[in-house]
């Protein structure tokens, strides 16, 4: 007798996704607003260069990074070490697109008169989103350098760390899955950069508030895309999407850098999750990322992909919606007594108190 083997579950053809791919893959250029390269054109698109010192000119350029150190002496520990930790995020980028380029049923075969073949629009949205966020990684390192406050081969052994580990958003590889969590990482981004924005502001650093400001306006641009590719999907395939988005929410929206590490001065590396636990805190307490952002993001999608909508006295209920069949009406009621328990977590605010702690990340002396 043969033994029967199964195959891989990141090979097993998932129901539908094909399909919605290729309708994806053909409108996405009337589908997805254009990126703002190319509404503005690249001679006019920001790169991290114009925030930062010229150093073609060396008495300007010195007398700049003064005024960056000494606007960042302001600048309360926790919130660099929220900042690095956006940093670390960031810079995980390769990682998000190299995922996306291998979800399952993405489509592919010879490419037509032209020069252009099945998928080619998905992937060159991919290929244009990555070149714009890009640059955050690139600026936010640029500028933790400058102020003096971080230690940069703590900061670079964390993001190598990050980028060997690699990530697991819990998407299995699924279109599906996978663009739920974009959607969702894309505002969460927003939020706590909007918010880093606010609070550099507040402690007299203008230029950390455009710096944060300028990434936040770009996350909430690219997210208006990912909800609208998730739209579609629920258009054309409603029950497996329901189904796919009431198992990401189940699980849990992790963050990219949910494995981050530091290695201590002895040259010990930290065990995943002791840094990100420390950074989450620190994020909650200073107001840059918190439960209720958490809650707030879930029920915005919610709403804009018309799953549910909310009363007066804040219960959910479900819209009617097109096409679903037992098993996605069974998610979409899963669904939304899920946002009713994150709601709830979010409003009770249960998370304690930063306890001092030493990080890697930060110098304590400064002259």
């Amino acid at each position: 007798m043969h033994k029967v083997t199964s195959a891989p579950p990141d090979t097993v053809e998932l129901p539908g996704r094909r399909e919605s791919l290729a309708l994806l893959d053909a409108n996405i250029p009337t589908l997805a607003e254009k990126t703002r390269t190319q509404i503005n054109g690249i001679a006019k698109t920001w790169q991290p260069d114009d925030f930062l010192p010229n150093l073609t000119n060396a008495e300007v350029a010195f007398e700049d990074i003064r005024a960056i150190q000494r606007q960042a002496r302001s600048l309360p520990p926790e919130l660099l070490v929220v900042l690095v930790g956006d940093a670390i995020t960031e810079d995980g980028l390769p990682l998000f697109t190299s995922d996306l380029f291998t979800v399952r049923g993405m489509p592919s075969g010879k490419k037509q008169e032209g020069g252009h073949g099945p998928g080619d629009n998905l992937k060159q949205w991919f290929r244009r989103w990555t070149a714009e966020e890009h640059r955050h990684g690139a600026l936010l390192d640029a500028y933790l350098r400058l102020t003096g406050r971080v230690d940069m081969g703590a900061f670079e052994r964390s993001v190598q760390l990050f980028l060997e580990d690699g990530l697991d958003v819990h998407a299995d590889g699924d279109p599906y899955k996978g663009f739920v969590y974009t959607s969702f990482q894309e505002l969460a981004t927003q939020r706590s950069h909007a918010n880093v924005a606010r609070l550099a502001h507040a402690h007299g650093n203008p230029l950390l508030a455009r710096i944060c400001g300028q990434i936040a306006a770009d996350e909430a641009y690219h997210a208006r895309a990912y909800i609208a590719f998730v739209r579609t999907f629920f258009q054309r395939d409603p029950d497996n999407m329901m189904q796919a988005l009431q198992e990401m929410l189940r699980r849990g929206i992790v963050m990219p850098a949910h494995n981050m590490r530091e290695v201590d001065p002895s040259g010990n590396v930290l065990q995943p999750g002791q840094t990100y636990a420390y950074f989450s805190n620190v994020a909650q307490q200073t107001g840059v990322y918190t439960t209720r952002d958490y809650a707030s993001i879930s029920a915005s999608l919610l709403r804009d992909w018309n799953v549910g909508q909310q009363n007066d006295e804040g219960r959910w209920t479900a819209t009617d919606f097109p096409g679903l069949l037992e098993g996605g009406h069974a998610a979409q009621q899963k669904i939304l007594r899920l946002q009713g328990v994150i709601e709830r977590l979010a409003s009770s605010d249960r998370s304690q108190p930063i306890e001092p702690r030493d990080t890697s990340w930060l110098i304590k002396k400064q002259d």
